[in-house]
């Protein structure tokens, strides 16, 4: 009876690890606004977006706005100024 045990132990050890890995990276990127003041500050007209008339106030994201609007819809999202600016993912 004792191999059994030390097998489902095994098993268990071997399978949480992955279990929590890839939860994490499914889990929704999301970002406090309190983490990206610049953004606020940015996105003049508080529709969630930076475009690139708003990008023009900070020279090194308009210079590179196509880089930094990663799903190329025409704004530049909180996660993709993060991205863009070199911070971290949150979440």
């Amino acid at each position: 009876m004792r191999p059994i045990m030390s097998v489902s132990l095994a098993t268990i050890a071997l399978a949480v690890p992955l279990l929590v890995s890839a939860l994490w990276e499914e889990a929704p990127q999301i970002v406090d606004p309190a983490d990206a003041p610049a953004f606020l500050e940015i996105d003049s007209d508080h529709d969630g977006g930076i475009s690139e008339d708003e990008a023009k106030q900070l020279p090194s994201l308009h210079n590179s706005f196509n880089d930094a609007d990663l799903n190329q819809d025409g704004a530049i999202e909180p996660q993709e100024y993060l991205d863009a600016m070199g911070k971290t993912r949150v979440g």
